[in-house]
């Protein structure tokens, strides 16, 4: 595999400092176009799939922290493409129960 789409397991360290925002601004601009490309292929409304590029994000924050990072076990971007799937189908379900329905 390129270096291109290997994830850099410093960044993911860095990623740990929530105060560091020049490793987040890295991420955002590595990983937001790759979350939206996931995202895309489930939804096609740009404004949605912005939204849920967002709560992915913030998941990753929230999750980072205590995120133990082992590529024997996995890669990174698998378990962020599984998550990606996962909240854009919940997003999807919630968006569904919020619809109305006209009288």
């Amino acid at each position: 595999m390129s270096d291109l789409f290997r994830t850099s397991p410093t960044l993911l360290k860095r990623l740990a400092d929530l105060s560091d925002q020049e490793a987040w601004t890295t991420f955002i601009d590595l990983y937001a176009p790759l979350i939206a490309k996931y995202v895309g292929r489930r939804e096609r409304n740009a404004s949605e799939v912005e939204e849920i590029v967002q709560k992915v994000c913030v998941r990753v924050l929230a999750a980072i922290p205590s995120f133990n990072y082992d590529p024997k076990k996995g890669h990174f971007r698998s378990w962020l493409g599984k998550l990606t799937i996962r909240l854009a189908e919940e997003h999807r379900q919630q968006a569904g129960r919020r619809k109305t329905v006209e009288l």
